[in-house]
């Protein structure tokens, strides 16, 4: 009834949903629009499925989810991930539970290519049939992501249009090698290979939902989600860069680099940007600079890399250097020593900062400036000027 309302008055399909017995996990994408899902639930008869936490504290959502019984998953955490991984595997062994879907990319695109698929339902071992969601269109695009325009102005056009049609294909279920079955990431990479052969050979790509959390970081900086100039996958298979490093860059330096990702091509930019003395960030910006300018992914690994040397002895050095023998140390103390530490001019600002560093204390302690240094190394780095060596210990290409 739904989809009906909507303008979708029939759906176009090809093969057919797999029964519990000869497919248990259900792997859906492109993943585009917040219709996709229905048809899918209708096509399999209410499967379960795995969801982003918030989706359960939602009014409606909320009370549907937990009544497919659904996996909830803290994105955020890495142990939210793995308990969701767990219980995952749990439910897939259960022979009387429902089949459980999922759409498999973990946040909507815009179709233009597949990109990385989540290993959740290919973690059990079990077949998974693919299904692949087409949206043909003459003049409203019901494409949907979170960096584009808002649920209520699709939610209008695609009400405005008479009529949208929906493709829908049921790939054969995919029985796990061996290989896969130890494989997770291998055995969905095969999965997408089908899949992008059933789209017409569309592109794969290693974008992941990483990506498009760090488009909404990019956003809030006045930047284009696509002016981030490089693949989260393929940095932290090369420097071991992970998605809370990264945003932190983002948001940090975010402001300098223009809406569409421009080289800087000086320090004083870099300095404005975090709201610091240039001072604070020349050596940052002269360890990083190639032919003069500075990208964002030179930064997102300086980060990743400073966290891998900033063992015990170097925050040591660093504390005994600004501390000498005192336990503790003012805002006052630490803006004398380093100028840099703050990232910002005013009093007020640099004293909000310094309490949250502090948790709230009077006085920073060499733990909770350890913690700080290893939280925000890039920070770090501007903050403490070559101490670190910073040619030796960030120089790289990307």
């Amino acid at each position: 009834m739904l989809l009906f309302i909507a303008g979708f008055y029939w759906v176009e399909t090809r093969g057919k949903p797999a029964k519990p017995h000869e497919a248990k996990m259900i792997a859906c994408a492109p993943h585009s629009t917040f219709v996709d899902s229905l048809y899918i639930f209708y096509a399999y008869g209410c499967p379960s499925g795995i969801g982003k936490r918030e989706a359960f504290q939602a009014p409606l959502m909320g009370v549907f989810v937990r009544a497919m019984q659904f996996v909830a998953v803290d994105r955020n955490t890495a142990d939210g991930k793995k308990a969701a991984l767990e219980q995952l595997k749990e439910r897939a062994m259960d022979p009387s539970g429902r089949q459980f879907m999922a759409f498999a990319e973990g946040t909507c695109h815009n179709r233009k290519q597949l990109i990385q698929l989540k290993k959740g339902v290919f973690t059990p071992g079990l077949p998974v049939q693919a299904v692949v969601l087409e949206f043909p269109y003459w003049f409203f695009d019901p494409t949907w992501s979170s960096c584009g325009p808002s649920r209520a102005f699709m939610i209008y056009w695609l009400l405005c249009q008479f009529w949208s049609r929906m493709r829908v294909t049921f790939l054969p279920p995919h029985a796990p090698s061996e290989a896969e079955k130890s494989d997770a990431v291998l055995f969905a990479d095969n999965v997408r290979g089908e899949m992008a052969s059933a789209l017409g050979n569309v592109a794969v790509t290693q974008h992941s939902y990483g990506d498009m959390f760090l488009g909404k970081a990019a956003k809030k900086r006045g930047m284009s989600p696509q002016a981030l100039n490089f693949e989260l996958a393929v940095l932290k298979d090369a420097y071991g860069v992970d998605e809370a490093t990264a945003r932190h860059v983002v948001l940090s330096f975010g402001r300098a680099f223009g809406r569409h990702g421009e080289p800087v091509g000086n320090a004083p930019a870099l300095a404005r940007a975090c709201g610091v003395e240039e001072t604070a960030v020349g050596a940052l910006f002269e360890a990083l600079q190639v032919n003069g300018h500075v990208d964002m992914a030179s930064l997102v690994v300086a980060s990743a890399k400073l966290q891998h040397v900033l063992d015990d002895e170097v925050v040591g050095t660093l504390w005994n250097e600004m501390a000498g023998s005192k336990d503790g140390l003012s805002m006052d103390d630490v803006h004398r020593a380093l100028p840099g530490f703050f990232p910002a001019k005013s009093r007020a600002r640099r004293l909000k900062t310094f309490l949250e560093v502090t948790q709230g204390a009077q006085s920073l302690t060499k733990e909770r400036f350890a913690a700080y240094l290893r939280a925000k190394p890039v920070m770090a780095l501007a903050a403490v000027e070559c101490e670190l060596k910073a040619r030796e210990l960030i120089a790289a290409e990307v």
